[in-house]
């Protein structure tokens, strides 16, 4: 099991979780990726809630989606999206909503960004946000950490009708996490692991799923 040394899980201050849980996929089983099984008992959000509170325990985790009834199920507070405002206001959503500082977001379809990473860039998080780049050298604004006082920014960038996230970096002060890094730290390298389709689901399950629970435990 990973060891992050360095990493104070319980400083006082609280943070909060918000799981994006928008945008279906027609090339997935059932076209919705959020209730898509990852495991025998598990869909990827179950799997991601699962692990994120028991390393969270007493910070706030919600999910943001366009229809909460959807999610009744997930014994889980949850946020309802604004549409036709793409990822962009699922961020604006969620920072309306939170009372912390410091946040933390991350795509459902992403299930292998363990909590563990997220701790780590909780703690490093010193600027507005802090985005990691991935293992092809591009930023993962959807495995981030956004401070709340990015709201005005994203704010105006979903009013001028932008979607993309990274559309507001340049209005605000946003860290780079080096990908060598994380990955040294947690010896772990499918963390952006990204399910689409049911070929990449299917490699989830029976490649990367056994290497998760080897790094990070059941």
């Amino acid at each position: 099991m990973a060891v992050i040394p360095g990493i104070c899980k319980e400083r006082g201050q609280k943070v909060s979780i918000y799981i994006l849980a928008g945008g279906n996929s027609t090339r997935m089983e059932n076209g919705d990726k959020p209730h898509v099984l990852l495991t025998e008992d598990k869909t990827m959000l179950e799997f991601i809630l699962s692990r994120f509170r028991r390393e969270f325990k007493s910070h706030e985790i919600k999910i943001v989606a366009k229809d909460s009834k959807n999610f009744e199920n997930y014994n889980a507070d949850v946020i309802e999206d604004i549409d036709e405002a793409g990822p962009l206001g699922g961020i604006m959503t969620a920072l309306e909503d939170t009372r912390s500082e410091k946040n933390f977001f991350l795509a459902c379809d992403m299930p292998f960004f363990s909590p563990e990473a997220a701790h780590l860039m909780l703690d490093m998080c010193s600027s507005e946000g802090l985005v990691p780049e991935n293992e092809d050298g591009y930023l993962e604004p959807l495995a981030a950490v956004y401070r709340r006082s990015c709201l005005p920014s994203v704010e105006k960038m979903v009013e001028a009708g932008e979607k993309k996230i990274i559309t507001f970096y340049s209005r605000v002060e946003i860290e780079k996490f080096d990908k060598e890094f994380i990955y040294n730290k947690l010896d772990f390298k499918y963390l952006f692991y990204n399910i689409n389709t049911r070929e990449e689901l299917k490699k989830a399950r029976e490649n990367i799923l056994p290497r998760y629970f080897e790094v990070f435990g059941r």
